[in-house]
């Protein structure tokens, strides 16, 4: 837990204009999801 919450605190300080930190959640999210479906080959 404290590991994903540096995670998105580091992505509110890249991106503030993100504004919260659903936001940002929600940004890394889909990173993740971009990260394992290229891994697969997708």
């Amino acid at each position: 837990m404290r590991s994903t919450w540096a995670r998105f605190a580091e992505l509110m300080q890249e991106q503030p204009e993100l504004g919260d930190y659903r936001t940002a959640a929600y940004v890394e999210s889909i990173r993740q999801i971009a990260d394992a479906y290229e891994a697969i080959g997708i």
